[in-house]
């Protein structure tokens, strides 16, 4: 009676770990909607206007007449640009393409994301 107990409780415990039919699911529609909508986000084009290299960040007027938005090294998609800009930065006049997103506190400046240099970007001079 003993290993009946064990069985069926391995049993059950076996169709707990399986997800029900609608809870991961959903999740995934939902993130893969997420995801679909971020794709299909029409690129803005910037210039930068200032660009702290002690900081990391600066901010980029938008070409499309928007009000300027808040650049950080980290939200630079290439990750050898990343590290380019990280050593150098981002001169003043370098022109950018990015995504716009709300600032997560929900105040302030627009955070420009997927940032990637307009004419295919910084990827490196020789040595000399």
């Amino acid at each position: 009676q003993v290993v009946r107990k064990a069985l069926s409780f391995a049993r059950g415990r076996r169709r707990q770990a399986r997800p029900t039919a609608g809870s991961v699911p959903r999740r995934r529609r939902r993130l893969r909607r997420y995801v679909s909508f971020r794709r299909r986000m029409p690129k803005e084009r910037g210039i930068v206007n200032t660009w702290d290299i002690d900081k990391q960040f600066g901010f980029v007027s938008v070409t499309s007449g928007k009000p300027d938005a808040f650049l950080h090294s980290e939200n630079i998609r290439d990750l050898n640009l990343r590290e380019e800009v990280k050593k150098v930065g981002l001169k003043r006049g370098d022109k950018i393409t990015f995504n716009l997103e709300p600032p997560e506190t929900g105040r302030g400046k627009m955070v420009a994301v997927n940032i990637e240099l307009e004419g295919g970007g910084g990827g490196g001079g020789g040595r000399g």
